[in-house]
């Protein structure tokens, strides 16, 4: 039986007998250590004149575009696969070198939801639950997906839990958020990085959490290019963007007043060439996912410092190339980006 996602759809398909293409782009970012965050595996069927096309993908591919989508994830993949593997997909403007394919499904690797363990890795911990919370395109789930790995904890992300089509998605993304914070489980990371109308849905929910002893909060923020970056990738106004960021700012003052907390911030000149440079100023993917990493290596040493995470030596391979024999801590690279440990009070009184 194949073990990975993209084996499985591969599977799934040839198993129902269905004449379709299947591409798989890896979509790797970073130059420092890469991290492969997600592929995208698109389904393209194949052209008469390359082989008799048989009656069911012909069936399917008369149906619209929802109906097919539909049908592929339940009557061929099947739901528990998509959910299980926190599948999504692919809006019908992806674009690849063989044209648009409408039948592109998104499939989380590195940013995966991870199953939280039997054992407890790490007894010493002072800390058992993570909330990382950020406005939207600041990579909270990647934060939360490495904080995870390192911790031995699980991880879930808000945005692969395989919710229904849009109609449905906002209620049923609000009531799955609500459950997963009352079940309060213990050995978990688990990151929010939505809009403000979702935020303010969630916010009594997220004070109830993260005023648990039990449970430390992650605030992130960002600069000015990847705000504007953030309102294009999710098609709407700066001010929604500036809507969400200062939510979280509040939110962060008042759990800081019952509880230490982080406050983690993605600096521009961490993720944009300077000016002068070959796409100087402008947001570089590969620059951002650099840029978190080490963010998340500075997270990760407060936590050491504070008995909520191991030292650096047993973080694992995503924090290889910021380890040193005999250190404890990370020797993060200088950069802009910054995270700060606030014990109570002490963000207001700043």
């Amino acid at each position: 039986m194949p073990s990975s996602g993209e084996a499985i759809i591969a599977d799934r398909i040839l198993h129902h007998k269905l004449d379709y293409q299947v591409s798989i782009w890896p979509v790797v970012r970073g130059h420092g250590r890469p991290l492969h965050l997600h592929s995208l595996v698109a389904l393209k069927p194949l052209e008469p004149d390359h082989s008799k096309q048989r009656k069911k993908t012909a069936n399917i591919e008369r149906m619209p575009l929802h109906e097919r989508r539909e049908h592929i994830r339940y009557n061929v993949i099947s739901d528990g696969i998509w959910r299980s593997f926190g599948m999504m997909w692919r809006e019908a403007d992806a674009q690849w070198n063989l044209g648009k394919v409408p039948l592109t499904i998104e499939l989380p690797i590195e940013e995966r939801n991870r199953p939280t363990l039997d054992e407890t890795v790490f007894p010493e911990l002072q800390v058992s639950r993570l909330l990382v919370l950020g406005p939207p395109w600041a990579h909270a789930e990647l934060m939360a997906a490495l904080l995870a790995d390192a911790l031995r904890f699980g991880s879930m992300d808000l945005r692969y839990q395989g919710f229904l089509p849009a109609t449905n998605r906002h209620e049923e993304k609000r009531r799955f958020c609500v459950d997963r914070l009352r079940e309060a489980r213990e050995q978990l990371v688990w990151a929010i990085g939505e809009g403000p109308r979702l935020t303010s849905e969630l916010t009594p929910e997220i004070r109830k959490y993260g005023r648990d002893p039990e449970t430390l909060v992650v605030v992130l923020s960002y600069g000015q290019r990847m705000r504007l970056q953030a309102a294009r990738v999710f098609d709407e106004r700066v001010r929604w963007i500036d809507e969400a960021q200062l939510q979280l700012e509040n939110l962060a003052l008042e759990l800081n007043r019952d509880g230490p907390i982080v406050r983690a911030h993605l600096d521009d000149a961490d993720v944009c060439p300077p000016e002068g440079q070959p796409r100087g100023g402008v947001v570089d993917r590969n620059l951002v996912a650099d840029a978190m990493r080490h963010l998340t290596a500075q997270v990760l040493n407060l936590l050491h410092d504070h008995r909520c995470a191991p030292a650096a030596a047993q973080w694992g391979d995503r924090f290889d190339d910021v380890r040193e024999p005999g250190r404890s801590r990370a020797r993060v690279p200088e950069c802009a980006s910054w995270a700060r440990w606030y014990a109570v009070e002490e963000l207001d009184a700043g």
